[in-house]
């Protein structure tokens, strides 16, 4: 039977009991906010081991609502999203108790049939993996579709100059400047003048979208996200004059993406940190440890995958060709 119990910090604990096939007595425990919420979660984990054929798309329920308390807005709101697809488009999958090896893999299908991306792709399937082991399914592993970089995942130059000048003197023009600095759209909507001593600027906030699709102020995306980074002193003097522009994320993304269109770019906001960690990298020659630190990166081997692989390509053929091109270029 479930119980709940109030926490040092003010939460709820909820603890779920229950027995599995082999009469093996089980506990998990689940953090809300409320009393009410707390007992539900444990009891609806309970009611959901009681069934001896839970659904996937059960299993997808429990999992997130155990998740809400503890997880960020906008993951949640993610989970929600990709549910909600799974259940529409998937729906004889979601029925499922125990998915074979060929169900799993034939999903993975189906969603590169549907013209969903491999990253998509990606997070849908851990979603519903972390949700059967959540509920106890097996959930056999698959091969996923490999996740190719955009060939234009980098902003040159040429374009940055071009963007820097249509934006300046608009609501566009700090928000651009503190994203080529490395900073995430959410974080530049958290930021107030609190945050801003001299030219040093602390990053500990950020704004993003809920389920309620209304905005949420929570702590940064990880915790090596919370810093402080030095800002050019124009810079500085410009948001202490103007302040900084009252735009949510989602207005920042519609009016750059106005600006990429008038200068016919495929740039979006958030390939300014990749501007940024590129010319960190190939320009200024800083090491991996300090482009983290400046731009808030877990792990290098996150920044490595998603910001640097297509650089290095470009990097190693313009050696090969320089090269070559010394060495034979007499008789090419």
């Amino acid at each position: 039977m479930a119980s709940v119990r109030k926490l040092p910090s003010g939460n709820y604990q909820g603890v779920a009991n229950w027995k599995d096939a082999t009469g093996h007595r089980h506990r998990k425990s689940f953090t809300a906010s409320t009393e009410r919420k707390a007992l539900r979660l444990a009891e609806d984990f309970e009611d959901l081991h009681a069934e001896p054929n839970a659904t996937i798309s059960a299993a997808l329920d429990a999992f997130i609502c155990s998740r809400e308390a503890v997880t960020s807005p906008a993951t949640v709101r993610a989970y929600n999203s990709y549910a909600r697809t799974l259940k529409a488009q998937y729906a004889a999958f979601c029925a499922l108790t125990e998915p074979s090896q060929k169900d799993a893999q034939s999903l993975v299908a189906d969603m590169l049939r549907d013209g969903l991306k491999p990253k998509t792709i990606k997070n849908m399937i851990g979603l519903v993996s972390s949700s059967c082991k959540f509920s106890g399914i097996t959930f056999p592993p698959v091969t996923l579709p490999r996740w190719e970089l955009r060939s234009d995942f980098i902003p040159r130059e040429n374009d940055m100059r071009m963007i820097v000048e249509e934006v300046r003197g608009t609501s566009l023009e700090i928000p651009v400047a503190l994203g080529m600095m490395g900073l995430r759209r959410s974080e530049i909507a958290g930021l107030s003048l609190d945050d801003l001593d001299g030219n040093t600027l602390h990053i500990h906030a950020a704004l993003v979208y809920g389920s309620d699709n209304k905005t949420h102020e929570k702590g940064t995306k990880t915790a090596s996200s919370d810093r402080f980074i030095t800002i050019p002193d124009n810079l500085a003097d410009q948001i202490r004059e103007k302040g900084f522009p009252e735009m949510s994320p989602g207005a920042v993304t519609c009016a750059f993406i106005k600006v990429a269109k008038r200068l016919g770019l495929s740039v979006r906001f958030h390939d300014l940190r990749h501007f940024f960690a590129s010319y960190c990298h190939n320009v200024l020659g800083l090491s991996f440890a300090q482009i983290m630190a400046l731009g808030g990166w877990k792990t290098d081997a996150a920044l490595k995958r998603h910001y640097l692989h297509a650089m290095h390509e470009k990097e190693a053929a313009e050696k090969v060709a320089d090269a070559i091109g010394r060495t034979f270029g007499r008789t090419l």
